[in-house]
């Protein structure tokens, strides 16, 4: 077999790959979970633990929080919205010197095989414009391969836990 003819055979089974690749990763954005799902999976990563706390006073943003696993690849969390809320940002809190501050952030990874929890401290979601007097929230969770997760979370009054001061 020439040079030529053997880069020829191997580009083609590159390209059919790629045709594979793509036609699975078109079949897995199509993929959302149902809201009543405790346990949301989808684009290997699976959701648990959400909740959001309701806004310290009127006007003011909820916090949302949820631990998600990664699957057998990494995932990028790129962005988040729910039809509960007017916009949703994701936030990261740090501590320099001693003073909490906190940045909104483009993305974050959700390591394969690990675990990333939105939680106070942290990273975490930001949700501006929550509708009021809500028992359950559904969070649509997009990812940078096009895929969406949505997460049922409990939406609790601020006092159930840590506040705005720690997220």
């Amino acid at each position: 077999m020439t040079g030529d003819r053997r880069m020829g055979m191997a580009a083609c089974a590159g390209a059919v790959a790629l045709l594979l690749g793509a036609l699975a990763a078109g079949a897995a954005h199509s993929q959302t979970t149902t809201p009543a799902d405790p346990k949301a999976e989808t684009a290997g990563v699976r959701a648990t633990d959400a909740v959001v706390r309701a806004p310290l006073a009127p006007g003011r943003p909820a916090v949302g929080y949820v631990t998600l696993h990664g699957g057998a690849r990494p995932e990028t969390l790129t962005s988040a919205s729910s039809d509960a809320a007017e916009r949703i940002e994701l936030h990261r809190s740090s501590a320099r010197g001693g003073v909490m501050s906190m940045q909104k952030v483009r993305d974050v990874v959700v390591p394969a095989n690990g675990e990333l929890k939105l939680a106070p401290g942290g990273y975490h979601l930001m949700i501006f414009g929550l509708k009021p007097n809500l028992k359950t929230a559904d969070i649509q969770l997009k990812f940078a391969s096009n895929r969406t997760l949505t997460v049922h979370a409990q939406v609790e009054g601020a006092a159930a836990g840590p506040g705005h001061a720690q997220h």
